[in-house]
């Protein structure tokens, strides 16, 4: 006697078990989280929905006059990968820190997925340029201290966007939403 049930390794939490046995008389099914219990046919396959997040073990025992023999898998069921980018200042003036203003900081937060995550921020200026930066981590951030330039993202007048790429361990990916903010000359000492 034989079986087997196919290893799987996902992202979602729908997927199909599948086992053959062979010259059994009986199987029963048992999981940990409790969606996969009882008498199962000898050969056959289960789409199962609804497993939580986390670590699963699903495990069938077949059994003829001879012997019993039993099999597991462990399925991973993790959250959809989500990250959010968002800036510190909505307005800034141009070359902020040398009129003892702030400069720029990009906050980041990536949830689901596992870990380590691979993340690309990328920011453009008001003239096109591009410009990318490597973080790492669960929560990360952009500022002048580490992005290069103590002048972050008020080095020329108007309109900057800043989004980010990222990549979990298993290979998801994501693209965050668009983040803006505004630089602007603004007069001094009541001077247009």
């Amino acid at each position: 006697m034989s079986q087997s049930l196919s290893t799987i390794r996902l992202s979602w939490a729908s997927f199909t078990l599948s086992w053959i046995s062979k010259d059994a008389t009986s199987c029963t099914a048992l999981s940990t989280d409790g969606i996969w219990t009882g008498n199962v046919i000898v050969t056959g396959s289960r789409s199962l929905n609804g497993s939580v997040t986390g670590t699963h073990t699903y495990t069938i025992t077949c059994s003829n006059q001879y012997e019993t023999v039993s099999d597991s898998v462990t399925v991973v069921v993790v959250a959809p990968l989500s990250v959010t980018i968002s800036v510190t200042y909505a307005r800034l003036i141009l070359f902020a820190p040398n009129l003892g203003q702030p400069a720029q900081t990009l906050i980041g937060t990536v949830s689901g997925g596992i870990s380590p995550y691979s993340i690309l921020v990328w920011v453009r200026t008001p003239s096109g340029a591009l410009i990318s930066l490597t973080r790492s981590g669960s929560t990360w951030s952009v500022i002048p201290e580490n992005s290069g330039d103590l002048n972050f993202g008020t080095t020329e007048e108007g309109i900057w966007t800043a989004w980010a790429d990222l990549q979990d361990n298993s290979g998801q990916t994501y693209r965050t939403a668009s983040a803006v903010w505004e630089v602007a000359w603004h007069p001094v000492h009541g001077r247009p």
